[in-house]
């Protein structure tokens, strides 16, 4: 059984570690009790832990509103611009032919690519949209897990999308006209995004991942095995140095190629990057690219930001430790249809 309780929860499970909250309320204004962290390397079944947090009985299940990052995840940006009741078969078609995926297999919603709101398909032709899913089979995958380590999901999220929305948020919030290239790094292949004021403005997938750095790495170094070059990558002690140019060769020409083709067409310039691999953040690498495509690293001040929406922490310093891997877990504590409803 589910153990009631008067607390919100929220949960984020990233791939190498849980991250609870226990919040007043879901609605701004929110007040965040407490965070625990659970590093999956030292504890894979987290059960215990939850349940001791949250103060749930035998073998009960918190409810919270969870944030994921499924490998199959899909985030790609189109413009809908198609004859009246052909919006669904252009989406199927754009799955098929441009993903390479069967939609049968795909658990799928078509977004606003700038307010990140659902609706009817129909009401988002002549419009810019964001395809976003996953595959069904890994969700159940992530579903079972959860309950089977005591967490019910309540409302199951990509935790790009929210990572995507605090970063629109922000920029619009700094007052900052220039978009932003975010850059998710996994395994085989890295998500790159162009988010700026007016939202997803360019999504790309570059076969190009952190598989292939660690075999660079394991060939530039003579290392012995993956396993060490692994351990280098992961390490934010280790300066690559002149190396890092070779390392990410292939993507930084693919990124160079996708910013210059968007800046022309758009007339806008990307100023910022923001680079999270296992959803942390890697500073060598975010640096090399940095330094390699003449941009800025993003940050702001976390705690304001949060203020200004009405959410604060009861314990001091709770969210003095938040950095950019944390955004993904901020963004459920954030109402952005709140905020839209009062500027309008």
């Amino acid at each position: 059984m589910i153990s009631p309780s008067k607390k919100q929860y929220i949960l984020e499970l990233k791939p190498s570690l849980v991250r609870v909250g226990r919040l007043t309320s879901v609605k701004a204004p929110c007040v965040v009790e407490e965070v625990i962290e659970i590093p999956l390397v030292e504890t894979p079944h987290f059960a215990d832990k939850l349940r001791e947090f949250a103060a749930v009985k035998g073998n009960g299940y918190l409810a919270a509103t969870c944030s994921i990052y499924p490998d199959s995840r899909v985030l790609h940006r189109l413009t809908l611009d198609v004859g009246k009741g052909k919006e669904e078969d252009f989406v199927l078609s754009t799955i098929k032919d441009e993903l390479k995926l069967d939609p049968n297999e795909l658990k799928a919603y078509c977004l606003s690519a700038e307010t990140g709101e659902d609706g009817e398909l129909s009401s988002f032709n002549k419009k810019n949209i964001l395809i976003s899913g996953a595959n069904k089979g890994e969700l159940r995958t992530i579903q079972d897990r959860l309950l089977s380590e005591g967490a019910f999901p309540g409302a199951l999220e990509i935790g790009t999308l929210g990572v995507l929305g605090v970063v629109k948020d922000v920029l619009t919030w700094k007052e900052n006209k220039y978009p932003l290239l975010f850059l998710e790094i996994e395994g085989s292949y890295t998500n790159a995004i162009i988010v700026g004021c007016n939202g997803v403005e360019m999504s790309r997938k570059i076969e190009f991942g952190s598989d292939d750095i660690v075999r660079s790495i394991k060939e530039q170094m003579s290392l012995k095995s993956e396993e060490a070059a692994e351990k280098l990558l992961s390490s934010n002690d280790f300066d690559f140095g002149e190396m890092s140019q070779a390392l990410l060769r292939k993507l930084l020409r693919e990124l160079q190629s996708s910013i210059g083709f968007y800046e022309v067409q758009t007339g806008q310039t990307v100023s910022h990057v923001l680079c999270l691999r296992n959803q942390g953040v890697v500073e060598w690498l975010q640096n090399s690219v940095c330094q390699m495509l003449n941009l800025e690293g993003f940050s702001f001040d976390i705690k304001a930001w949060l203020e200004a929406k009405d959410i604060t922490a009861t314990g001091a310093g709770l969210l003095g430790k938040a950095d950019m891997s944390w955004l993904g877990f901020l963004a459920m504590l954030c109402d952005f249809d709140r905020d839209k409803e009062e500027k309008s």
